[in-house]
């Protein structure tokens, strides 16, 4: 019985290991047999989620969704991230999602990137995004590139 408890912490101390040193293994799918296209996911619950899917045809784009907390329902739009070396992405005008959980209000912008805007976060991690006036800053943005150049990878 102690033989076995040690087996499965064992293997449970190297299975999130290996989620730690494969983002890849992060990724969730969803196939939707409508529209025939399947999309995939970096981990939800964090303030920066990239998206791609592949449509029927074959096509494929790539989504950014940023998430922003604050205390007022206040709609918001425009939205900027920064990556280092200080380069600034902005998309003015856009829309965003409230929802109301926890006690705060959370401010969602969900962007399809161009193929520009791709291979920026491919190379540059983010630093810092605001929502209108809601900025979320200090990101360790190394985690949310390596999701995307997984999502890169998937065919």
């Amino acid at each position: 019985m102690k033989k076995s408890f040690h087996t499965i912490v064992l293997s449970l101390i190297w299975t999130v290991g290996l989620c730690q040193n494969n983002p890849c293994s992060a990724i969730d799918t969803v196939y939707d047999k409508f529209d025939e296209q399947r999309t995939f996911y970096s981990p939800f619950g964090e303030s920066v989620q990239f998206s791609k899917v592949i449509y029927k045809d074959k096509t494929v784009a790539y989504f950014i969704s940023l998430t922003a907390e604050s205390y007022s329902s206040k709609p918001m739009t425009d939205v900027a991230i920064i990556v280092d070396g200080g380069v600034k992405l902005e998309w003015p005008g856009e829309d965003t999602d409230i929802d109301y959980s926890d006690g705060k209000y959370k401010h969602t912008a969900f962007m399809r990137l161009s193929k520009d805007e791709t291979t920026t976060f491919i190379l540059r991690k983010i630093t810092d995004f605001k929502i209108g006036a809601y900025q979320v800053i200090d990101i360790d943005g190394e985690p949310y590139r390596q999701y995307l150049k997984c999502l890169m990878k998937i065919k």
